[in-house]
């Protein structure tokens, strides 16, 4: 039983890799597929010491003039920021370590517009960004690293903990 836990945690991570590094290799950026690596690597073993998370939120029903970019909802568009330090991480361990589950597939033709109602990033000891997600709500497609993918609820779930009640619903509803 363990040994088939294990064949299924190795397929899952090597599926994971494929999935990244098919996306890093079509846009041809190196530092996103380091960055990326280095997140899973952090996450796998369980060393979150000095990581940290920002999440940035705005209801994606209120509406705005314009699409939102990730700077303008991180420069004062949002209606919920909260910084979470590695010892509240590390309490969500198995929580992150689904990120490994998440299905990142390029889409078929790229929009390049974001919009961005919730956005969050993983930061190392030194505040250099290893992993972001950016969304605009509903399940459609995402920004992992800059890189435009269908969309994924486990991408969003993993934050939960860290979000306030009715943003979950909200989020939650627009995923079922």
């Amino acid at each position: 039983m363990k040994l088939q836990k294990t064949i299924i945690l190795i397929f899952t991570m090597l599926t994971l890799f494929a999935s990244v590094f098919f996306i890093i290799n079509r846009r041809n950026n190196m530092n996103s597929k380091i960055s990326v690596l280095k997140f899973l690597q952090l996450i796998e073993d369980e060393r979150l010491d000095g990581l940290s998370l920002t999440v940035y939120y705005l209801c994606p029903s209120v509406l705005t003039y314009y699409p939102l970019t990730i700077e303008r909802l991180v420069n004062g568009s949002f209606e919920y920021h909260v910084i979470i330090n590695d010892k509240s991480l590390k309490e969500h361990i198995d929580l992150l370590k689904r990120l490994s589950d998440a299905k990142l597939i390029p889409v078929e033709k790229e929009s390049g517009i974001i919009d961005a109602r919730l956005y969050y990033v993983f930061k190392d000891e030194s505040g250099n960004e290893i992993f972001s997600v950016a969304m605009r709500g509903k399940n459609e497609s995402m920004f992992v690293n800059g890189n435009e993918v269908e969309g994924d609820k486990i991408l969003c779930e993993v934050i939960f903990p860290f979000l306030p009640e009715n943003a979950i619903q909200k989020l939650q509803s627009m995923y079922e």
